[in-house]
């Protein structure tokens, strides 16, 4: 599909600043994961993932490191994104604890079973799917988890539109490659 070659350019371009930058380096993205995986977790989870993320999905597969490709945090494959998500169902049980107001129309919770998560760190800090929006939201748009006292935000309207905004900051020296990934520089 159309939406399926835009992730298949971005990730192009993710992995070509990754050779630049890597010096032969494990360039930290695994290879997709097959449909029937995605399906599994898809059925596992009693919701649909939107279509532009299962083909992003397939595309990638995550990384198998503490910190993924961009920023300090780590690329979730999707067994560990699945992980997280059970983690999730299982803390609140359908009792989300309410947090901050949100910067952008998610549920003002401080972690929810409606969001899967793309990118996450030990600390709990997660960038997620959001496969539950608030009214005025998207299905399938990027959240940031609420973190310590911060509250939650809308990151992007989807995969691609948040893919784009990483990669526009690698190019704008936004990001710069700090001991093995692309981090904000300080």
């Amino acid at each position: 599909s159309a939406a399926s070659d835009v992730y298949k350019r971005q990730l192009k371009k993710l992995r070509k600043h990754l050779e630049r930058h890597a010096n032969g380096g494990e360039l930290l993205l695994a290879p997709g994961s097959p449909i029937q995986e995605v399906k599994r977790v898809e059925e596992s989870i009693g919701m649909e993932f939107p279509v532009d993320f299962v083909e992003f999905l397939c595309a990638q597969g995550g990384a198998d490191a503490e910190f993924g490709p961009i920023g300090l945090y780590g690329w979730l494959t999707l067994r560990a994104a699945f992980g997280s998500w059970q983690s999730f169902r299982s803390v609140f049980a359908g009792s989300e604890e309410v947090g901050e107001d949100p910067i952008g129309p998610m549920k003002p919770y401080f972690l929810h079973s409606g969001w899967f998560p793309l990118i996450g760190h030990g600390s709990g800090t997660y960038v997620c799917v959001d496969m539950a929006p608030e009214h005025g939201g998207t299905y399938g748009q990027i959240v940031q988890v609420p973190d310590a006292g911060e509250p939650g935000s809308v990151l992007a309207s989807g995969i691609a539109e948040w893919l784009d905004s990483e990669l526009g900051k690698i190019e704008s020296g936004q990001y710069v490659w700090d001991r093995g990934i692309f981090c904000e520089k300080y």
